[in-house]
Parts: C-alpha cells; structure tokens; sequence
C-alpha cells in the first residue's frame, strides 16, 4: 500500500486508539490500528508501518510476545517497535526493551513526548537502512577487489611455474657485483636491456635511495649466512619510474659450496600492492572515522590516511560555515616541510564563497576539479597561487564530500610533482569520499540525537511552568537520596509546601497571575536552599517539596523559616486570603535516618500529616511530625 510515516497502533483498548490516532493524524502521519497480537502477526508484512506502537498486556497474545516473534522474522526485524505501559510498570518497561523493543511511552501519553520518540525513532531507522545499503556496498566493492587480488599469481609458493611461464625478472650477480644475468622479463620490468644491464656494476641504478642501503645490508647478509630472503621493495625503472617489486634472493654456490654470487627473481608488484593500499585506505578510513566524535576529527584522520596511502605531500579539508554562504578552514596536515608549514598557517586565514578559489569552484560544481601546476594559474581561480609557488607544491586535486545532495565538506590535496589526471586514483578517492560522506552524516545524525535525547530528559525532568525539578524528578531523587544516606547512617529531612488559598487567588486573579505567582514562589523556595544537594520540587498544582540530605530536623526548621521568609519578602497580594493580605505558605516536616524498617514513601507520608497539621492550625506557618 502506499503510505508515508505510517504508524501501526496495536492496543486492545478503544479509549487509547482513538486518543492516539487522533492527534498523530493531525501531526502528519497516517495511521492503521489493530486490537490483538494475532491479527498483528497476521497483517504486519502487508501493512509494513515504518514504526509500531505496541501495548504490552493485551488478551491472547500479550505485546512482549509479538514483538519477540517480529525481530525474529527478517521482514520485520527492523520495524523499530515502542511498547505502551503505565507510568511505573518498571519490570514491563525493561521487559519490552529485552524482547527488542527500541523505547517506550508510559500511559497518560504526552502529546509532545509521544510525537518526539516516535520521530526520533522513524529517523534512526532510517538513517539505519541508508547505513546499512552503504555498507552493503562497500562490501561488494571490497569483495570484487579481494577477487581481483586472488587473481594475482603468488609468485612464492609457485615459483617454479613463473619462471618458465610468467614474465619474472631473473637476475643474477657475481662476487664482485657484476650483472651477469638479465633475463627479457627483467628487461619489460626495468626498461633496461639486456646488453644495457650487462655493462652496470651494482643495484643503485634500479633501486631508490633509501631501498639502496636496506638492499646492501641483504645482500650482505646472503652473502655471509647462505640465506634465502623475500623482501617488497620500491624500485627505479630506466625512465625513472618508481615501481614496487617482490624480491626473491638466494646464492649461486659452486661444487665445493663456494658462494659465487647472487640471484634475484622479481615480481613487478606495483598494481596489486596499489589495490592492497586501495582497499587498506577503504578499510582504515572507516574504522578511523567510528571511533572519532565529530565531524573535523573525521575529515583529520580521512586526511592523513588519503595522504599516506597515495603519497601526496599536503592535504586540507573546508566546510561551509553556520550560514552556509562560504567556506572555512577545517583542518590540515602534511609532510615535515617549513614551507608548507607556512601555506597550512596562511591558508587557515582564508574564507571562500561558492566559485572562488579552488575550494569554492568544487563547492560550487558539486564535481572534483584536478589541476595539474597550481603555480600556472591565474590569482583569481587559485587564490593563493603565489603562496603555493614559494611552497614548491604543483598539482592540486578538490574532492567534495556529498551525502544526501548536501556538500558537507571539501578535501584539497596538492603534491611537489606535476601530475596529470590518474583515473584510478579518482576512482578510489572518489569511493573514499562517497563513503565519508555517509560516515559524516552519521556522526551529525548523532549528534542530533544526542540533543534531542538531552531535550527529552529535560523534558521529562523539569516542570515547564515554574523551572525547577518535576514530580518525577522528585521521586527519583529521594530514592536515590534515601539509599545512600541508608549506606551512611546520616538524616534526610523532607519539606512539604502548599500556598495557602491558592484556588480563590487562581479564579479571582485568574489563570496567567496564577501561573505568575507560582513561578514567583518557586524562585524564591529555590533561591533560599543554599546547597547544591537540596532539591527543590515541584510536587503538584500548588504544592512544593523540599529534599534536604544530610540534615536533621533543626537544620529543616532552620530552611522552613528561610522559606517563609523569603515568601514574606515578595509580598504578592492576596486580598482573598484569610490568614495574610499577601502570598503565604504552609510547610510540613519530617526528618528521619534511612532504615530498612521504613520507606521513603513513609516519609512522605509523615511530612504530609505535618502540613495537614499546619493548615489545621491556621495556615501561614510551619508543623512537625
């Protein structure tokens, strides 16, 4: 069928249905609701909701049990479910959450809560199934490499067979380091002929500097121990290329076990160990960017691994700023080198608008832009080309970063080599973006999330009338309080407060100075506790509570009368009252040390009796109990 955001209600009870459907359709949703677990095992694949509100005891088949047998079935295992259950049904809520509930909703609903859990959820399931695709992908680009990579030969285990039939370089050296063996495999891999490598002495002339000395120490060692030795190595080829190349060493002995010299079989690696670091740079990006926090760290950490990998000399990432209308300097890294230093630090100084600079024409076209000599080109389309020609950095490569038609970022790489366009490295840094741009959404979808998890515990913590801690903010406090002051043998006092007359100062005054007037109160009960450990509450309508660890009963009397005080001190009228011309309050007290032969609902319930005792009193003071 088609649907969009629809919500499956599965509750027995007429009441909550029409209470739920009403006022989620109102907020956009289309909705379906069924009245048993059965017909919801039954229906659910050919209704496919994208969420399901799920009551917990219902007749015949109870809520825990339809949704342990949906995250059993692969077509609705990822159907994220929020079971319904009352306000302290504890054992249900953590029931649901372990058959694979994804949250829940206590019963009377709130409007905004219900309508927040059920978007965050939708949400997260989403960007779930956009991960989950992205992955999938990922694999089948890995799997298809790894295919590729076990088609290479492995030269050592086979070695016999190439040399007759594979291109292999054989090499052989005398004593005195002379060439005395060039095969025609050696001449494709090095570019030298055979009558070329004949006349050259040594192995500097196909090895890189720093390969020389490794390559000397081997050779040295060969020569000493008999040895065999494998060993990857960069090599040179006649044109200067470099290559990397698989070495296979041993001697050439003679009848009486006399070294006499050295041969070499060698493998011309470069592609497979380019489609090794390929997908190592695939592999490492990933896991590098899940285990940082944000999006900057996940650009730093792309930014060096596309740097080692590909070898390049200077990297750095732009994002758009807060208003989205030019780009800032994220973050940068390269190879030790003073001059780049300077470029990383002027660069760092710079904003671009869309089509300006480098980093605004990537921006801009939403495309890579390769450009081979940055020094060449004019000021107005590389901004700071002269601060690149004192660098000695030539080409110049913009990669955008796009998730969902959103550029969330801009990668500039440059290198001290002029380079033309390499397709294969496209295509791979092109499948490292593509997937940056899935991880970076992610973390700002976390992020998101984790502000809407801290607004709903806000939510769900604070009054929204008067600011201060909620009824259940209350309820979990004093528990908490009465456990560890329990383990500690010390006192907790409690405070009940009621305004006294308040009803005749709401319907005379009205509703809003009502609300006024409880918002007035509760500033000045807050701003008389002194300690960070006191709780103030809100505890109902009127009524206020007052937690107070570590204090005895002279230490509550002593805060009862900076409360009233500090009520006097407003002096709010209330002309309506019959005990005071202005605001006043009643308190009840109690105090006690926690024991297990009492409860902190018992002490609620003593302080109370204390406060029906102040009102039967006369009100406008303090009683004990």
């Amino acid at each position: 069928m088609n649907k969009k955001n629809l919500i499956l209600i599965v509750d027995d009870q007429p009441s909550n249905l029409e209470f739920l459907s009403r006022f989620l359709k109102k907020s956009g949703f289309d909705i379906q609701v069924l009245q048993d677990g059965t017909t919801a095992l039954e229906r659910v694949v050919e209704i496919d909701p994208d969420l399901i509100l799920l009551d917990i005891i219902m007749p015949g088949i109870d809520g825990l049990e339809v949704c342990r047998r949906l995250k059993s079935w692969g077509e609705t295992k990822d159907i994220p479910i929020i079971f319904m259950t009352a306000l302290n049904d504890v054992l249900d809520k953590v029931s649901g959450l372990t058959v694979g509930g994804a949250d829940y909703i206590t019963k009377p609903f709130q409007e905004d809560e219900v309508l927040a859990r059920i978007n965050l959820h939708i949400k997260q399931a989403r960007m779930m199934q956009e991960i989950e695709r992205s992955n999938l992908h990922l694999k089948q680009e890995i799997d298809r490499r790894k295919l590729l990579e076990k088609q290479l030969i492995d030269s050592k285990t086979r070695l016999s067979f190439l040399i007759d039939r594979a291109p292999l370089g054989v090499i052989e050296w005398n004593q005195t380091f002379e060439v005395s063996t060039w095969n025609p495999a050696a001449e494709i891999i090095f570019g030298y002929s055979e009558e070329e490598a004949l006349k050259l002495r040594g192995f500097k002339f196909i090895f890189t500097e720093h390969s020389r000395v490794y390559f000397g120490k081997v050779f040295a060692e060969l020569l000493n121990n008999k040895l065999i030795s494998h060993h990857t190595h960069k090599n040179l080829t006649k044109d200067g290329k470099i290559i990397v190349c698989e070495w296979y060493n041993t001697v050439v002995i003679d009848e009486q076990d006399n070294v006499i010299g050295i041969v070499a079989i060698v493998v011309d690696v470069t592609k497979r160990k380019r489609a090794e670091d390929e997908i190592q740079l695939l592999l490492n990006t990933i896991q590098a960017v899940n285990v940082v926090s944000d999006v900057r760290s996940a650009l730093e950490v792309t930014l060096r691994q596309i740097i080692e990998t590909i070898e390049w000399d200077f990297g750095e990432a732009w994002i758009p700023n807060s208003t989205e209308n030019c780009l800032e300097y994220s973050t940068g890294l390269g190879i030790d080198d003073p001059n780049i230093d300077i470029f990383k630090q002027q660069n760092s100084q710079l904003t671009f608008l869309p089509n300006q600079g480098l980093p605004g024409q990537v921006w801009h076209s939403r495309k890579l832009e390769w450009i081979e000599d940055i020094s060449l080109i004019r000021d107005s389309t590389f901004s700071h080309s002269q601060i690149a020609k004192n660098t000695g950095l030539k080409t110049a490569l913009g990669l955008p970063i796009i998730q969902d038609n959103e550029v969330l970022a801009i990668l500039v790489l440059f290198k001290k080599d002029t380079l033309v366009p390499d397709e294969r490295l496209l295509d791979l840094l092109n499948a490292v973006t593509k997937q940056l741009g899935s991880l970076i959404q992610r973390k700002k979808i976390e992020a998101n999330l984790a502000i809407a998890n801290q607004q709903l515990q806000h939510l769900a913590t604070i009054d929204s009338l008067t600011q201060i801690p909620n009824r259940r903010y209350f309820d979990d406090s004093l528990k908490s309080e009465w456990r560890r002051l329990q383990r500690e043998n010390s006192f907790i006092s409690l405070i009940l407060c009621d305004v006294d007359y308040f009803k005749p100062y709401n319907d005379n005054y009205g509703h809003q100075a009502g609300d006024e007037c409880l918002v007035r109160v509760a500033r000045a009960i807050n701003n008389a506790i002194r300690r960070p450990a006191d709780c103030v509450a809100r505890y109902g309508g009127e009524e206020f509570a007052i937690i107070l660890p570590n204090t005895n009963l002279e230490g509550a009397i002593h805060v009862a009368n900076l409360v009233r005080s500090a009520l006097q001190k407003l002096k709010i009228p209330h002309q309506y009252s019959q005990v005071s011309e202005y605001i006043s309050i009643s308190l009840g007290i109690t105090s006690t040390i926690p024991s297990g032969d009492s409860s902190p609902e018992a002490l609620i319930a003593k302080a109370d009796r204390a406060l029906y005792q102040a009102k039967s009193q006369g009100r406008d003071r303090y009683a004990v109990s």
